[in-house]
Protein backbone atom coordinates (compact mmCIF):
# COMPACT_ATOMS: atom_id res chain seq x y z
CA UNK A 1 0.00 0.00 0.00
CA UNK A 2 1.31 2.99 -0.92
CA UNK A 3 0.83 6.66 0.38
CA UNK A 4 0.41 9.39 -2.18
CA UNK A 5 0.78 12.54 -0.42
CA UNK A 6 -0.73 15.86 -2.69
CA UNK A 7 -0.05 19.21 -2.20
CA UNK A 8 -3.41 21.32 -3.86
CA UNK A 9 -3.99 25.28 -3.05
CA UNK A 10 -7.98 26.32 -2.58
CA UNK A 11 -9.08 29.13 -1.82
CA UNK A 12 -11.68 29.18 0.93
CA UNK A 13 -13.97 32.31 0.68
CA UNK A 14 -15.68 33.06 3.66
CA UNK A 15 -18.86 35.18 4.29
CA UNK A 16 -17.28 38.60 4.41
CA UNK A 17 -14.95 37.68 1.87
CA UNK A 18 -17.68 36.71 -0.89
CA UNK A 19 -18.57 40.45 -0.21
CA UNK A 20 -15.64 41.76 -0.43
CA UNK A 21 -15.21 40.16 -3.93
CA UNK A 22 -18.68 41.61 -5.03
CA UNK A 23 -17.34 44.76 -3.94
CA UNK A 24 -14.30 44.44 -5.87
CA UNK A 25 -16.61 43.13 -9.19
CA UNK A 26 -18.79 46.49 -9.14
CA UNK A 27 -17.93 48.64 -11.39
CA UNK A 28 -17.99 52.69 -10.54
CA UNK A 29 -21.77 53.03 -11.59
CA UNK A 30 -22.95 49.70 -9.92
CA UNK A 31 -21.06 50.31 -6.95
CA UNK A 32 -22.21 54.21 -6.88
CA UNK A 33 -26.18 52.38 -6.64
CA UNK A 34 -25.26 49.79 -4.19
CA UNK A 35 -24.17 52.70 -1.65
CA UNK A 36 -26.74 54.47 -1.93
CA UNK A 37 -29.11 51.38 -1.35
CA UNK A 38 -26.99 50.29 1.55
CA UNK A 39 -26.87 54.20 3.27
CA UNK A 40 -31.04 54.19 3.01
CA UNK A 41 -31.02 50.66 4.78
CA UNK A 42 -28.50 51.13 7.61
CA UNK A 43 -28.55 54.58 9.28
CA UNK A 44 -25.23 54.09 10.95
CA UNK A 45 -24.23 54.96 7.30
CA UNK A 46 -23.95 58.38 5.69
CA UNK A 47 -22.69 59.50 2.35
CA UNK A 48 -20.77 62.58 1.91
CA UNK A 49 -21.69 65.29 -0.68
CA UNK A 50 -18.74 65.07 -2.92
CA UNK A 51 -20.32 62.46 -4.25
CA UNK A 52 -19.80 62.65 -7.67
CA UNK A 53 -16.94 65.35 -8.25
CA UNK A 54 -14.35 64.69 -10.71
CA UNK A 55 -11.02 65.53 -11.74
CA UNK A 56 -10.12 67.20 -14.28
CA UNK A 57 -9.25 64.21 -16.18
CA UNK A 58 -12.73 62.98 -15.70
CA UNK A 59 -14.78 66.24 -16.49
CA UNK A 60 -16.02 64.60 -19.64
CA UNK A 61 -17.00 60.88 -19.64
CA UNK A 62 -15.87 59.15 -22.36
CA UNK A 63 -18.13 56.92 -24.56
CA UNK A 64 -16.69 53.38 -25.23
CA UNK A 65 -16.92 50.30 -27.12
CA UNK A 66 -17.16 47.52 -23.73
CA UNK A 67 -16.26 44.73 -25.10
CA UNK A 68 -12.66 44.41 -27.02
CA UNK A 69 -11.76 41.38 -28.77
CA UNK A 70 -9.12 41.23 -31.03
CA UNK A 71 -7.86 44.51 -31.65
CA UNK A 72 -5.40 43.91 -33.91
CA UNK A 73 -7.26 41.82 -36.42
CA UNK A 74 -9.95 44.55 -36.34
CA UNK A 75 -7.23 47.14 -37.20
CA UNK A 76 -7.15 45.33 -40.73
CA UNK A 77 -11.01 44.97 -41.04
CA UNK A 78 -11.93 48.60 -39.87
CA UNK A 79 -9.64 49.46 -43.17
CA UNK A 80 -11.25 48.19 -45.33
CA UNK A 81 -15.08 48.28 -46.85
CA UNK A 82 -17.80 46.76 -44.86
CA UNK A 83 -20.10 46.57 -47.76
CA UNK A 84 -17.64 44.10 -49.32
CA UNK A 85 -17.75 41.80 -46.30
CA UNK A 86 -18.97 38.15 -47.90
CA UNK A 87 -22.56 38.03 -49.46
CA UNK A 88 -23.13 34.55 -47.05
CA UNK A 89 -22.42 36.67 -44.17
CA UNK A 90 -25.40 39.03 -44.77
CA UNK A 91 -27.87 36.37 -46.40
CA UNK A 92 -27.75 34.76 -43.13
CA UNK A 93 -27.65 38.06 -40.77
CA UNK A 94 -30.54 37.35 -37.93
CA UNK A 95 -33.51 38.89 -37.72
CA UNK A 96 -32.94 42.45 -36.20
CA UNK A 97 -35.19 42.06 -33.08
CA UNK A 98 -34.03 38.81 -32.18
CA UNK A 99 -30.56 39.86 -29.83
CA UNK A 100 -27.35 37.26 -29.84
CA UNK A 101 -27.88 36.15 -26.55
CA UNK A 102 -30.97 35.12 -27.25
CA UNK A 103 -30.16 33.31 -30.18
CA UNK A 104 -27.77 31.26 -28.49
CA UNK A 105 -30.40 30.49 -25.65
CA UNK A 106 -32.90 29.09 -27.88
CA UNK A 107 -30.61 26.71 -29.37
CA UNK A 108 -29.37 25.09 -26.51
CA UNK A 109 -33.15 24.61 -25.64
CA UNK A 110 -34.08 23.55 -28.82
CA UNK A 111 -30.83 20.87 -29.06
CA UNK A 112 -31.33 17.59 -27.61
CA UNK A 113 -28.09 16.67 -28.20
CA UNK A 114 -26.88 18.26 -25.18
CA UNK A 115 -27.07 16.52 -21.88
CA UNK A 116 -29.64 18.01 -19.55
CA UNK A 117 -26.81 18.68 -17.05
CA UNK A 118 -24.52 20.45 -19.20
CA UNK A 119 -27.51 22.94 -20.15
CA UNK A 120 -27.74 25.14 -16.85
CA UNK A 121 -23.41 25.77 -17.34
CA UNK A 122 -24.25 26.17 -20.78
CA UNK A 123 -27.13 28.93 -20.52
CA UNK A 124 -24.60 30.60 -17.70
CA UNK A 125 -21.34 30.77 -20.23
CA UNK A 126 -23.49 32.52 -23.02
CA UNK A 127 -24.79 34.96 -20.10
CA UNK A 128 -20.59 35.50 -19.54
CA UNK A 129 -20.46 36.10 -22.90
CA UNK A 130 -18.75 39.65 -23.62
CA UNK A 131 -20.69 41.32 -26.65
CA UNK A 132 -19.14 40.56 -29.59
CA UNK A 133 -19.38 36.62 -27.89
CA UNK A 134 -15.95 36.03 -26.61
CA UNK A 135 -15.24 34.59 -23.03
CA UNK A 136 -13.52 36.67 -21.39
CA UNK A 137 -13.25 34.91 -17.68
CA UNK A 138 -11.08 31.70 -17.91
CA UNK A 139 -13.09 28.43 -17.78
CA UNK A 140 -11.55 27.64 -14.84
CA UNK A 141 -12.63 30.91 -12.82
CA UNK A 142 -15.79 30.65 -14.43
CA UNK A 143 -16.00 26.88 -12.94
CA UNK A 144 -15.59 28.06 -9.04
CA UNK A 145 -17.97 30.33 -9.37
CA UNK A 146 -20.37 28.16 -10.77
CA UNK A 147 -19.41 25.17 -8.30
CA UNK A 148 -19.11 22.46 -10.74
CA UNK A 149 -16.43 20.43 -12.01
CA UNK A 150 -14.00 21.64 -13.97
CA UNK A 151 -14.46 18.69 -16.99
CA UNK A 152 -18.07 19.66 -17.31
CA UNK A 153 -17.80 23.20 -17.11
CA UNK A 154 -15.42 22.64 -20.45
CA UNK A 155 -17.89 20.38 -21.86
CA UNK A 156 -20.49 22.71 -22.02
CA UNK A 157 -18.10 25.50 -23.12
CA UNK A 158 -17.52 22.73 -25.75
CA UNK A 159 -21.41 22.80 -26.53
CA UNK A 160 -21.29 26.62 -26.57
CA UNK A 161 -18.39 26.86 -29.46
CA UNK A 162 -20.82 24.33 -31.66
CA UNK A 163 -23.68 27.18 -31.57
CA UNK A 164 -24.04 29.23 -34.50
CA UNK A 165 -22.57 31.92 -35.32
CA UNK A 166 -19.17 29.52 -35.12
CA UNK A 167 -16.54 31.38 -33.20
CA UNK A 168 -18.95 32.23 -30.04
CA UNK A 169 -17.46 30.94 -26.99
CA UNK A 170 -13.92 31.67 -28.44
CA UNK A 171 -11.69 33.03 -25.49
CA UNK A 172 -9.53 34.66 -28.43
CA UNK A 173 -9.55 35.90 -31.33
CA UNK A 174 -7.18 33.60 -32.81
CA UNK A 175 -9.47 30.60 -31.23
CA UNK A 176 -12.45 32.59 -32.99
CA UNK A 177 -10.98 32.30 -36.29
CA UNK A 178 -9.79 28.82 -35.76
CA UNK A 179 -13.50 27.97 -34.98
CA UNK A 180 -14.48 29.12 -38.06
CA UNK A 181 -11.29 27.66 -40.23
CA UNK A 182 -12.16 24.36 -39.17
CA UNK A 183 -15.80 23.93 -41.30
CA UNK A 184 -14.20 25.34 -44.54
CA UNK A 185 -12.15 23.77 -46.87
CA UNK A 186 -8.94 26.49 -46.44
CA UNK A 187 -7.98 24.63 -43.01
CA UNK A 188 -4.14 23.33 -43.22
CA UNK A 189 -1.30 24.07 -41.66
CA UNK A 190 -1.03 27.85 -43.72
CA UNK A 191 -4.03 29.33 -42.25
CA UNK A 192 -3.17 27.91 -38.81
CA UNK A 193 -0.08 29.28 -38.44
CA UNK A 194 -1.14 32.33 -39.94
CA UNK A 195 -3.62 32.77 -37.25
CA UNK A 196 -1.12 31.63 -34.60
CA UNK A 197 1.75 33.70 -35.45
CA UNK A 198 1.03 36.28 -37.80
CA UNK A 199 -1.87 38.15 -37.28
CA UNK A 200 0.54 41.11 -36.75
CA UNK A 201 2.26 40.77 -39.83
CA UNK A 202 -1.36 40.60 -41.18
CA UNK A 203 -2.62 43.54 -40.04
CA UNK A 204 0.21 45.57 -41.43
CA UNK A 205 -0.53 43.53 -45.08
CA UNK A 206 3.32 42.25 -45.10
CA UNK A 207 2.63 38.96 -47.17
CA UNK A 208 5.40 38.78 -48.64
CA UNK A 209 7.54 38.67 -45.35
CA UNK A 210 4.32 36.13 -44.15
CA UNK A 211 5.17 33.94 -47.44
CA UNK A 212 9.28 33.86 -46.02
CA UNK A 213 8.45 32.49 -42.56
CA UNK A 214 5.53 30.09 -44.04
CA UNK A 215 8.07 29.05 -46.69
CA UNK A 216 5.91 29.32 -49.75
CA UNK A 217 5.71 31.49 -52.78
CA UNK A 218 3.47 34.86 -52.48
CA UNK A 219 0.87 34.18 -54.53
CA UNK A 220 0.33 31.24 -52.48
CA UNK A 221 0.67 33.16 -49.66
CA UNK A 222 -1.82 35.98 -50.42
CA UNK A 223 -4.57 33.16 -51.06
CA UNK A 224 -4.07 31.39 -47.71
CA UNK A 225 -4.13 35.66 -46.06
CA UNK A 226 -7.11 36.24 -48.13
CA UNK A 227 -8.27 32.90 -46.68
CA UNK A 228 -8.32 33.86 -42.86
CA UNK A 229 -9.32 37.41 -43.70
CA UNK A 230 -12.97 36.05 -44.98
CA UNK A 231 -13.52 35.05 -40.96
CA UNK A 232 -15.59 37.15 -39.00
CA UNK A 233 -13.79 38.31 -36.08
CA UNK A 234 -17.05 39.77 -34.02
CA UNK A 235 -19.35 36.66 -33.98
CA UNK A 236 -22.43 38.91 -32.64
CA UNK A 237 -22.50 41.38 -35.58
CA UNK A 238 -25.46 41.29 -37.49
CA UNK A 239 -27.36 40.89 -34.27
CA UNK A 240 -29.63 43.68 -32.56
CA UNK A 241 -28.05 45.12 -29.66
CA UNK A 242 -29.87 47.49 -27.26
CA UNK A 243 -26.95 50.15 -27.71
CA UNK A 244 -23.45 50.13 -29.42
CA UNK A 245 -21.87 52.27 -26.72
CA UNK A 246 -22.55 54.06 -23.24
CA UNK A 247 -20.75 56.07 -20.92
CA UNK A 248 -18.76 54.92 -18.07
CA UNK A 249 -16.73 56.10 -15.72
CA UNK A 250 -12.87 54.73 -15.30
CA UNK A 251 -11.49 53.60 -12.24
CA UNK A 252 -8.55 55.04 -12.49
CA UNK A 253 -6.44 57.28 -14.84
CA UNK A 254 -2.77 56.66 -15.72
CA UNK A 255 -0.31 59.49 -16.01
CA UNK A 256 2.74 59.14 -17.66
CA UNK A 257 5.77 60.86 -15.95
CA UNK A 258 9.24 59.76 -18.28
CA UNK A 259 9.54 56.14 -18.34
CA UNK A 260 7.17 55.63 -14.94
CA UNK A 261 3.45 55.44 -15.40
CA UNK A 262 1.57 56.69 -12.32
CA UNK A 263 -2.28 55.02 -11.45
CA UNK A 264 -4.30 57.43 -9.41
CA UNK A 265 -6.99 55.74 -8.28
CA UNK A 266 -10.49 57.60 -9.06
CA UNK A 267 -12.25 58.14 -5.63
CA UNK A 268 -13.36 61.17 -6.05
CA UNK A 269 -16.23 59.68 -8.15
CA UNK A 270 -17.61 57.87 -5.01
CA UNK A 271 -18.83 59.21 -1.83
CA UNK A 272 -17.21 58.54 1.00
CA UNK A 273 -18.40 56.67 3.85
CA UNK A 274 -19.28 58.21 7.18
CA UNK A 275 -20.31 56.16 10.06
CA UNK A 276 -23.00 58.29 12.09
CA UNK A 277 -21.36 58.99 15.73
CA UNK A 278 -24.25 60.64 17.08
CA UNK A 279 -26.60 57.83 15.94
CA UNK A 280 -24.79 55.00 17.64
CA UNK A 281 -23.83 57.18 20.74
CA UNK A 282 -27.89 56.96 20.94
CA UNK A 283 -28.16 53.45 20.76
CA UNK A 284 -25.35 53.17 22.64
CA UNK A 285 -27.19 54.64 25.72
CA UNK A 286 -30.90 52.64 25.32
CA UNK A 287 -31.68 50.28 27.63
CA UNK A 288 -33.21 48.29 24.74
CA UNK A 289 -31.49 44.87 24.18
CA UNK A 290 -32.78 44.64 21.02
CA UNK A 291 -31.54 48.20 20.58
CA UNK A 292 -28.16 47.19 21.45
CA UNK A 293 -27.83 44.00 19.36
CA UNK A 294 -29.44 45.84 16.25
CA UNK A 295 -26.55 48.46 16.62
CA UNK A 296 -24.30 46.15 16.51
CA UNK A 297 -25.29 44.46 13.65
CA UNK A 298 -25.56 47.52 11.65
CA UNK A 299 -22.25 48.82 13.26
CA UNK A 300 -20.73 45.59 11.80
CA UNK A 301 -22.17 46.08 8.42
CA UNK A 302 -20.98 49.63 8.34
CA UNK A 303 -17.43 49.05 9.27
CA UNK A 304 -17.23 46.04 6.76
CA UNK A 305 -18.24 48.73 3.89
CA UNK A 306 -15.34 50.98 4.96
CA UNK A 307 -13.73 47.88 4.44
CA UNK A 308 -14.74 46.53 1.54
CA UNK A 309 -14.26 49.87 -0.24
CA UNK A 310 -10.50 50.19 0.96
CA UNK A 311 -9.78 46.29 -0.35
CA UNK A 312 -11.34 47.39 -3.44
CA UNK A 313 -8.95 50.11 -4.14
CA UNK A 314 -5.94 48.64 -3.19
CA UNK A 315 -6.51 45.38 -5.08
CA UNK A 316 -7.69 47.69 -8.28
CA UNK A 317 -4.26 49.41 -7.54
CA UNK A 318 -2.36 47.05 -7.63
CA UNK A 319 -4.03 44.85 -10.64
CA UNK A 320 -3.58 48.04 -12.61
CA UNK A 321 -0.11 48.88 -11.89
CA UNK A 322 0.81 45.68 -12.62
CA UNK A 323 -1.04 45.80 -16.17
CA UNK A 324 0.16 49.12 -16.86
CA UNK A 325 4.06 47.97 -16.52
CA UNK A 326 3.70 44.64 -18.50
CA UNK A 327 1.71 46.58 -21.09
CA UNK A 328 3.96 50.28 -20.87
CA UNK A 329 4.86 49.83 -24.32
CA UNK A 330 1.66 49.23 -26.31
CA UNK A 331 0.07 52.30 -24.22
CA UNK A 332 2.95 54.55 -25.02
CA UNK A 333 2.11 53.74 -28.96
CA UNK A 334 6.02 51.84 -29.62
CA UNK A 335 4.05 48.49 -30.07
CA UNK A 336 0.74 47.99 -31.44
CA UNK A 337 -0.41 45.11 -29.63
CA UNK A 338 -0.96 44.27 -25.91
CA UNK A 339 2.04 41.96 -24.42
CA UNK A 340 0.69 38.19 -23.83
CA UNK A 341 -0.67 38.56 -20.59
CA UNK A 342 -3.06 36.25 -18.71
CA UNK A 343 -5.02 36.48 -15.79
CA UNK A 344 -3.40 33.72 -13.93
CA UNK A 345 0.10 35.45 -14.81
CA UNK A 346 -1.43 38.58 -12.83
CA UNK A 347 -2.32 36.15 -9.82
CA UNK A 348 0.74 34.82 -9.20
CA UNK A 349 2.96 37.68 -9.36
CA UNK A 350 0.56 39.50 -6.95
CA UNK A 351 0.09 36.57 -5.34
CA UNK A 352 -3.97 36.58 -5.39
CA UNK A 353 -6.28 33.88 -6.92
CA UNK A 354 -7.02 34.25 -10.40
CA UNK A 355 -11.10 34.59 -9.29
CA UNK A 356 -10.17 37.87 -7.63
CA UNK A 357 -8.01 39.27 -10.73
CA UNK A 358 -11.10 38.36 -12.85
CA UNK A 359 -13.18 40.42 -10.68
CA UNK A 360 -11.06 43.27 -10.68
CA UNK A 361 -11.06 43.51 -14.19
CA UNK A 362 -13.96 43.32 -15.51
CA UNK A 363 -16.30 45.98 -16.52
CA UNK A 364 -13.67 48.15 -15.34
CA UNK A 365 -12.02 51.03 -17.21
CA UNK A 366 -8.74 53.07 -17.04
CA UNK A 367 -8.17 56.79 -18.77
CA UNK A 368 -4.95 56.72 -20.35
CA UNK A 369 -3.11 59.17 -22.85
CA UNK A 370 -6.98 61.26 -23.37
CA UNK A 371 -8.40 57.32 -23.99
CA UNK A 372 -10.80 55.30 -22.05
CA UNK A 373 -9.60 51.95 -21.87
CA UNK A 374 -11.51 48.90 -20.96
CA UNK A 375 -8.87 46.73 -18.37
CA UNK A 376 -9.90 43.40 -20.70
CA UNK A 377 -8.11 45.18 -23.59
CA UNK A 378 -4.62 44.86 -22.01
CA UNK A 379 -4.72 41.27 -21.77
CA UNK A 380 -3.59 38.78 -24.53
CA UNK A 381 -3.56 35.11 -24.21
CA UNK A 382 -0.67 33.23 -25.85
CA UNK A 383 -2.59 31.12 -28.37
CA UNK A 384 -1.30 26.88 -27.88
CA UNK A 385 -2.66 23.85 -29.89
CA UNK A 386 -4.27 22.52 -26.43
CA UNK A 387 -6.28 25.88 -25.99
CA UNK A 388 -6.84 27.11 -29.48
CA UNK A 389 -8.01 23.72 -31.51
CA UNK A 390 -11.29 22.62 -29.27
CA UNK A 391 -12.52 19.42 -29.78
CA UNK A 392 -15.88 21.33 -31.49
CA UNK A 393 -12.72 22.32 -34.57
CA UNK A 394 -10.61 19.28 -34.78
CA UNK A 395 -14.34 17.30 -35.07
CA UNK A 396 -15.71 19.87 -37.43
CA UNK A 397 -12.52 19.32 -38.97
CA UNK A 398 -12.58 15.86 -39.08
CA UNK A 399 -15.96 15.64 -40.27
CA UNK A 400 -14.83 17.16 -43.55
CA UNK A 401 -11.94 15.36 -43.96
CA UNK A 402 -14.26 12.19 -44.32
CA UNK A 403 -17.12 13.68 -46.11
CA UNK A 404 -14.34 14.60 -48.85
CA UNK A 405 -12.38 11.41 -49.02
CA UNK A 406 -13.09 8.55 -52.20
CA UNK A 407 -15.86 6.02 -51.19
CA UNK A 408 -13.67 3.29 -52.72
CA UNK A 409 -10.52 4.43 -50.71
CA UNK A 410 -11.86 5.78 -47.08
CA UNK A 411 -9.53 7.17 -45.22
CA UNK A 412 -7.96 4.89 -42.52
CA UNK A 413 -7.96 6.42 -38.53
CA UNK A 414 -4.28 6.45 -39.12
CA UNK A 415 -4.64 8.50 -42.37
CA UNK A 416 -7.15 10.77 -40.78
CA UNK A 417 -4.52 11.49 -38.07
CA UNK A 418 -1.91 12.12 -40.35
CA UNK A 419 -3.89 14.40 -42.48
CA UNK A 420 -4.78 16.82 -38.95
CA UNK A 421 -0.81 16.63 -38.18
CA UNK A 422 0.03 18.87 -41.82
CA UNK A 423 -3.07 20.97 -40.45
CA UNK A 424 -1.38 21.51 -37.58
CA UNK A 425 -3.44 19.42 -35.26
CA UNK A 426 -1.57 16.84 -33.49
CA UNK A 427 -3.65 13.80 -31.78
CA UNK A 428 -3.37 10.38 -31.51
CA UNK A 429 -4.87 7.71 -33.88
CA UNK A 430 -6.85 6.56 -30.49
CA UNK A 431 -8.74 9.83 -30.39
CA UNK A 432 -9.05 10.44 -34.17
CA UNK A 433 -11.36 7.06 -33.74
CA UNK A 434 -12.94 7.98 -30.30
CA UNK A 435 -14.00 11.88 -32.14
CA UNK A 436 -15.15 9.42 -35.17
CA UNK A 437 -17.26 7.11 -32.85
CA UNK A 438 -18.89 10.74 -31.16
CA UNK A 439 -19.69 11.94 -35.23
CA UNK A 440 -21.23 8.36 -35.99
CA UNK A 441 -18.78 7.81 -38.45
CA UNK A 442 -18.17 3.80 -39.29
CA UNK A 443 -14.71 2.99 -39.41
CA UNK A 444 -13.17 2.67 -42.94
CA UNK A 445 -13.58 -0.42 -43.78
CA UNK A 446 -17.32 -0.38 -43.43
CA UNK A 447 -17.41 2.95 -45.45
CA UNK A 448 -15.96 1.79 -48.17
CA UNK A 449 -18.35 1.51 -51.77
CA UNK A 450 -17.15 -1.02 -54.40
CA UNK A 451 -17.23 0.87 -57.51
Amino acid sequence: MGLNISQEQKQIISVAMKQSLYVLSLPVQDLQEYLNDLSAENPLIDLDETYGRLPVEFSTVTQVDNDFSGALFQTWYASGDRDDEPRERCENAPAAEESFTEHLHAQLDQDSAIPKKYLPICHFLVESLNRRGYLDDSIEVLAEIMGVPLDDAVQALYAVQSLTPTGVGARSLQECLILQLAEGRNFNAYTLSIIKNHLPLLAKNQIHAIAQQLGIGDSAAQVWCDAVRALNPIPSRGFHTPTENYCVIPDAYVVFEGEKAVVNYNDASLPRVRINQEYCRLLRESPDKEATKYLQRILRQAERTKQDLDYRETTLVSVIDYIIRRQYAYLKGTERTPALLTVNEVAQALERHPSTISRAVKDKYISCEGRTIPLRELFHTPVNSAVSVSRPAVKKQLKYLVDGEDPAAPLSDERLRALLLDAGIDISRRTVAAYREELGIPRASVRRRRP
